[in-house]
Parts: structure tokens; sequence; C-alpha cells
């Protein structure tokens, strides 16, 4: 491989000793040379550094006449500092200080009018841009990283995201129907809605119910209200912002609020006031999905405490749960009316 294509490759994380090369005519590329370090563990040291002295070197020229007027390069190596690759998690009750025995050090030389990207360590290198040497130990990373740390927040996937903003939206549209049907309602008696199909599919018969009121008011403009905090969610993670474990908690309580209302509804609907109203199922079809898919989150990312099959069950097969959760409510709904259906 050439060296200006070997050179040229952008330097992966570690430590960088600079090397300055001047004049700035007819530059050389000095070798990078990489040296990894693997702590010992119990008896690795607890606060190893590396720091070579400077060590100039000058080459004057030796001819003034054109076109042998070469003038040989000045090189200088500075002190180098190291950076340490830390591991992007931990597990609980643990500390970088705990595991500094196993972090490996890697140290790597490049020259410094060839660095182009700071990776790895991008203040220590914007430190040596300025001329300032920086040394960084594993207990002063443990240090800072400890004092760093705080609650931790997790986003969710475009699907996740888009679920439900998809649900959301199906739920605030049969509450919207239902609370324009029920308005209509209130000023007319005699008014039959558009989802009156027959004497089993009556959306009239739920909306006149006491059941229809649960709380006091019209169970619809509770769904405006929660529907409409689903569809922020959904957007808000299609921005990728991420939120604690709190935050996920509660909203998983609060589609496991919206199942559980759900289910008594469709109790009431179907053994209590005998009708069905369409856009009901469809809001009882949208909660359904939405705490299940919630649910496998805050399982997945371990906000909710559950063995590891079920984990493995849930990042593979979420959509078996509301799948047969939905077709048990069919299978209610087709066998409380049998008789009607098959006539």
């Amino acid at each position: 491989m050439p060296i200006r294509e070997r050179h040229a490759r952008v330097p992966v994380a570690g430590s960088a000793p600079s090397t300055d090369t001047s004049p700035a005519s007819r530059p050389r590329l000095p070798w990078r040379i990489s040296t990894v370090v693997l702590l010992p563990a119990p008896l690795g040291p607890s606060r190893p550094n590396t720091s070579p002295r400077r060590m100039p070197r000058s080459m004057p020229s030796t001819a003034v006449t054109s076109p042998y007027c070469l003038r040989s390069p000045r090189t200088s190596t500075a002190s180098s500092f190291a950076c340490v690759v830390m591991p992007t998690s931990l597990p609980p009750n643990r500390t970088l200080r705990d595991d500094r025995a196993y972090l490996l050090m890697s140290i790597e030389r490049w020259t410094h009018m060839w660095v182009r990207h700071n990776v790895g360590c991008p203040q220590a290198l914007r430190d040596y841009g300025n001329g300032v040497m920086s040394k960084t130990t594993v207990k002063d990373v443990s240090i800072d990283q400890e004092r760093s740390d705080g609650p931790r927040t997790v986003g969710g996937s475009r699907a996740l995201a888009v679920l439900l903003v998809i649900t959301g939206a199906a739920g605030l549209l049969a509450a919207w129907v239902i609370t324009i049907d029920k308005f209509k309602l209130l000023e007319n008696p005699n008014f039959v809605p558009g989802c009156s199909l027959n004497p089993v599919v009556s959306c009239g018969n739920i909306m006149k119910s006491k059941q229809a009121a649960a709380f006091g008011f019209p169970n619809p403009m509770l769904g405006l209200v929660a529907y409409g905090i689903v569809i922020c969610v959904g957007m808000s993670l299609l921005a990728r912002a991420t939120y604690p474990r709190w935050y996920w908690l509660t909203f998983n309580a609060g589609t496991l609020f919206g199942v559980g209302f759900c289910t008594w509804l469709q109790f009431q609907s179907l053994y209590r006031i005998n009708s069905l109203c369409l856009w009901c199922s469809l809001a009882w079809v949208a909660t359904i999905i939405m705490f299940w898919y919630v649910t496998s989150s805050n399982i997945r990312n371990d906000f909710l405490p559950a063995p590891r099959w079920l984990k493995s069950f849930f990042g593979e097969f979420t959509w078996v749960l509301p799948v047969v959760h939905i077709g048990i409510i069919g299978m209610l709904i087709l066998t409380r009316w049998w008789d009607f259906w098959t006539s």
C-alpha cells in the first residue's frame, strides 16, 4: 500500500503524540506507530500515562542552486497523550473504576499537519492543536464518567414512532367522529348516526347508554386528549427525542389504562348494551396495538424487569400479542351474535 494512501486514511480512536514537519515545501510523511497496552488485572497501574519528551531534529539545506535547492525538513515529536477506549455500557451497580484493569489503552502517532478529523479524543486533539499537552489516565476518566452519569434516556425506533402516530391518529379520528355525533344527538334526540347500520351495529345505542359517560363526561372527549398525546410522543420520537425511564413507564401506564378501559367498554357493549359501535372498535384496535408495542419497547430496553427468554420473544414476535388479543375480541363478537351473523 503506498505511503500517501496509508496516511490519508482517517485515524482511529487513540492517543496521538503529534509530529510536525517544517518547512512547508516538500514535506515528507512520517510513519504512524500504533501501540496497544492491555492493563493486567488485578495488579495493573491505577494511573498509567505516556509522555515522551520532545525530540527535535534538524537537517539544514546542502544546496542553494536550482533545481537542487531542496531544503531538508526539520521534524519534532511533541509530548503525547493517552486516550482510553471505554465500554459503551456497564452492568448495573458497576462503574468504570471497577473495570479499569480491563480498559484498552490505544496510543497512536500521526503527523500533525495531516490530521483532519478529531476522532476518538476530540478535546485532547483540540488541546494539542493549541499547543497544550493533555494527559488522561484511567482513574481520571473513571471519575469524569461517574460525574457525568445521569438518568439513562432512550428514544424509540422509527417503526415505533410511525406506529404511535398512526394508532394515535386512528384513535383521534374515532373520538372526533363520536364526539360530533354525540353533540348532534344532544341537539336532536331522533338523530341517527351514520354508523348505525342494524340492530347489532348501532352507535346510537352506545351513545345513549350511561356507560358512554363513565367519568361524568362523554368518553370520546377523554380520547381526544389521550390520542393527541400519543401522536405528540410519536412525532417527538421521529425527531430523535430521548426520554428517561420514568417517562416511558408513565407512558406505558397510560396505554395500560387505555387497554383496561377499552376492555371494560367491550364487556359493557357485548353483554350489557347489546350493541356494537364501529368507531369504538377502531379505537379499541388502536389502543391494543400501541399498548403491546410500547410494553415491548420497555421490556427490551430493561425498563420493565423480564427474563431473557421473554426479551427475546418480544424482540422477535411482538406482533403475535396484538394479533391474538384482537383475535380473541373478534371471536367474542362473532359468538355473541352468531345467530344474527349466520341468519
